[in-house]
């Protein structure tokens, strides 16, 4: 009730009310050459739940640990929704924001209720094949979780990324390595600045691991961040995404 009053006495003042921020992550997406003659493209899809055209504001987050500024400076796209429609984006790296050899996130802003979805895929002369990956609130970046189904022998490779949502502070994450059994295989200490996406390609090599099928990765942060890892085939390049859970 007083919550009501206050609004409605905002209204009578002749004041604006602030309406809601939606913000939508997808962790990773490309428009680059990768191991193994593979060509990564991203398709992003944004539909609209609103009443109104949702104006949507898109922020790329180039990969690496030193582009935490150059992230936070750079100015985002911008596109627009109908009501209760959706549009798709094919390529978003190049068509949005013009590049040809980059990897990162994308973070989607709108005062409307959004839902994301992506695709990022091989594109091959003769067709293309891909991974799913799902948008998510920031809500869902995580202070302890776990990824599971890391594999590092058998013709696979399996890459882990982190994304760190905060604009402000910078996170320091410690990554444990289990096997099969649940033994310990190493630890490491991780820092992402703000506003910061880091993929490692090939886990296993990057952090000292003997291949092996399967690992299990456990992440703790002081700041909550979102992790996953992709696993390819390394003679299809056929991948999975697999987000990491609590």
């Amino acid at each position: 009730m007083r919550i009501a009053i206050f609004l409605t006495g905002l209204c009578m003042l002749g004041l604006p009310l602030q309406a809601a921020t939606h913000e939508i992550w997808v962790t990773a997406s490309a428009h680059v050459a990768g191991g193994f003659d593979s060509n990564w493209r991203t398709d992003v899809h944004v539909f609209n739940g609103g009443s109104q055209t949702a104006a949507v504001s898109v922020f790329f987050l180039q990969s690496g640990p030193d582009n935490s500024a150059a992230n936070l400076a750079r100015p985002p796209a911008a596109v627009e929704v109908p009501a209760g429609g959706q549009i798709r984006v094919g390529d978003i790296l190049s068509s949005l924001f013009g590049l040809t050899s980059a990897s990162g996130s994308l973070l989607f802003s709108s005062e409307q209720p959004i839902q994301v979805v992506s695709r990022t895929y091989n594109k091959l002369e003769k067709g293309e094949y891909g991974q799913f990956i799902g948008g998510v609130p920031a809500s869902q970046a995580l202070a302890q979780a776990r990824l599971v189904g890391a594999v590092g022998t058998g013709g696979f490779r399996t890459n882990l990324g982190f994304v760190n949502p905060s604009r402000t502070a910078a996170a320091s994450v410690t990554l444990a390595f289990l096997d099969g059994k649940g033994t310990a295989l190493a630890s490491a200490p991780l820092t992402l600045q703000p506003f910061t996406h880091i993929q490692y390609n090939d886990l296993f090599a990057t952090f000292g691991l003997t291949p092996q099928d399967p690992v299990t990765a456990h992440y703790t942060s002081g700041v909550p961040v979102l992790g996953y890892l992709s696993v390819a085939d390394n003679i299809t390049n056929d991948p999975i995404y697999i987000p990491g859970q609590p």
